[in-house]
Order: C-alpha cells, then structure tokens, then sequence
C-alpha cells in the first residue's frame, strides 16, 4: 500500500520560544526551535514539491536521480550529495507524475527522516522558507553547484571556511529571518551564540546532562541503543517523534517524558542532529545522540562528519530567530 504525502507545512506552526537571559553566559536574544525533529513525511513534501519546481528557489541545484538520490547535479558526484534514499524510510517511484514521485514507508510515518546531508539539510532550510511565505530574501544560505558555495547567505566562501566569527554571527541573527540549522558556537558549554546547548541543556534553572531535562539516563527517557523500545529490531531504529511522552505504549512499553523544560521533544536520542557551524577540523557536528548508540550529554560533541555525509543515524530540526 502507497500513502501520498498531502500538503501541510508544519514547521512553521510547531516553532518554541527560547527566550533570550537566563542561562549563564548563554544566548541574550530571543530564537525559536522546532518542537520535534523534522519527519519522514515532511522532507518528503519537500523533495515532491522540489522536483517539480526545478526552474525556481524551490528546486534549484538539486538533482533528482533515477532512484530517488539527490545531487546538487546531473554530475552525481559522491562529494555532492543531499540525499540518500537508500538510507532512509522513504520510496521513490519515477514512474508516478512529478510531484508524487516520493512516498513514506505507513509504518515510519512520524518518524524523523535520516540519509540526509548538510547539504540537505540547509536546502531543506531555503525551501520551508519559501513554502511559509517568508520570500527567498529571507533565506539562511547561499547554494550552488559546488560544496563551496552552499554557506551562511551574508558569507564568502573564504570567510565563512575561515570561521564564523561573532560579528558575522550578529549579522546573521539580526538580518534573515529565514529557518536554519542551530549554532553551537564551537563550543560545548554555555557561550552567547550556542542555541543548541541553550536548547538542550536549560532547564530554568540549571544547565542538566541529557535533553530531555535530567542528569540522568534509563531506558524509558529516550531512544538509544538498548532502550528497549519497540523499534529496536529495526534499522534506522527510530521512533516516531515525541513518541517518549510519558505515555505506556502499545500496552507494552512505558516511556518517561522526553519534553524537556521549553517543550522540546528528541533533543536527546532517536536521531542524531545536525548543527551549522564548522569546527576545528572545518566540518560540521551532529548533536544529541540517537538510536544507533550510547547517548552522550550535551555538552559533549557526538562526532564530526563531512557535509555530503548522509547515515542512517542523523536527521534535524530547523532554528530561526523570528517566530
């Protein structure tokens, strides 16, 4: 049985407040989260919507090919990649008209789509821009036909592979009102432009380990390896999103809630995820941890990967500073 993916934007309703002040040394403005980490069905209306607009923002420089994988070009280079189909929960089927073309496995619908790169990822980003009506002057980040061109929108490539320093950080912030994905400041403690730790490690009063709001973790707090979940069998090993709710599930599997004290579901476990910035080693971070593996604490950086560096393990949440 085939579902069609229908219409419905939700990035840019299920935004959460991360008021500016509170943590120590952390952001002093105001930015917004998404509450759970982007679905299989939503980068699914993405690539549908995007293959069928290939002369506009939405669809530029992405290349679809006969098997669902996307490059930035009909070149089909590996170092080019924003998507891996082979990697996720999603099908493509060239046969069916464009804009229909991808399609969710029933039983991962819910789930956060992995097998998506960087790349992917900040397309992703310029295209909910433009679906939620911001307008392309809007949008986060330059793209192209070459890994050099894709970087924050107000950057060269020189300056931005140099490092973002804080000026272009403010610049960035105050000037695009488009979504994109978190910095962390290259660091793994609170700092004025890290928004991921200021989102997972907050909780009000303190900065806390894990994402989900505690010092501590079981297998009922989160996904990870040996949770215990009811998806372990599989691989990708994901579970719905906010499927750690608190909630016995299926009769069988009682889950603690995973909300942490913004409301922010799965910034601990089921997939890993995905940051902006570049790091000493010049490529970018996931954070969190997910199914794969232990989880490791916010404050700890899970693993560097190149940007065309699609898995099975990492997936995202998009980030703005206007709600």
């Amino acid at each position: 049985m085939f579902f069609r993916v229908v219409h419905h934007p939700r990035q840019a309703n299920d935004l959460i407040l991360i008021p500016g002040g509170g943590q120590p040394q952390g952001p002093l403005y105001d930015f917004y989260v998404s509450k759970y980490e982007v679905r299989n069905e939503d980068f699914a209306e993405f690539l549908n919507d995007a293959e069928a607009h290939p002369g506009d923002a939405r669809g530029a420089n992405m290349y679809f090919a006969y098997n669902g994988k996307v490059y930035f070009d009909a070149t089909e280079n590996s170092s080019e990649v924003l998507f891996d189909i082979t990697l996720s929960r999603l099908m493509y089927n060239s046969s069916n008209p464009i804009g229909t073309r991808y399609t969710v496995y029933p039983d991962f619908l819910g789930h956060p789509i992995v097998g998506v790169s960087w790349y992917g990822c900040v397309k992703y980003c310029n295209w909910i821009t433009v679906e939620s009506g911001r307008g392309e002057a809007a949008r986060c980040y330059s793209e192209g036909t070459t890994p050099s061109d894709w970087h924050p929108v107000h950057l060269t490539s020189a300056h931005w592979t140099d490092g973002f320093d804080d000026s272009e950080r403010l610049q960035w912030v105050q000037n695009y009102a488009g979504f994109r994905l978190p910095m962390d400041d290259n660091q793994n403690v609170a700092s004025y432009y890290n928004e991921w730790y200021k989102a997972a490690a907050w909780s009000g009063t303190s900065n806390v380990l894990y994402g989900f709001g505690r010092n501590t973790i079981i297998g009922p707090d989160a996904n990870y390896s040996g949770s215990g979940d009811p998806f372990e069998t599989f691989t990708p090993g994901t579970t719905p999103v906010g499927y750690y709710d608190g909630t016995l599930r299926d009769g069988v599997y009682q889950t603690a809630s995973n909300a942490n004290a913004h409301g922010i579901f799965d910034l601990t476990g089921n997939a890993d995820e995905w940051v902006n910035d570049n790091h000493p080693s010049s490529v970018p971070t996931c954070r969190g941890g997910g199914w794969s593996g232990s989880l490791v604490p916010n404050n700890t950086v899970h693993g560097d990967l190149q940007r065309h560096g699609a898995n099975n393990r990492t997936g995202f949440r998009v980030f703005t500073t206007v709600p």
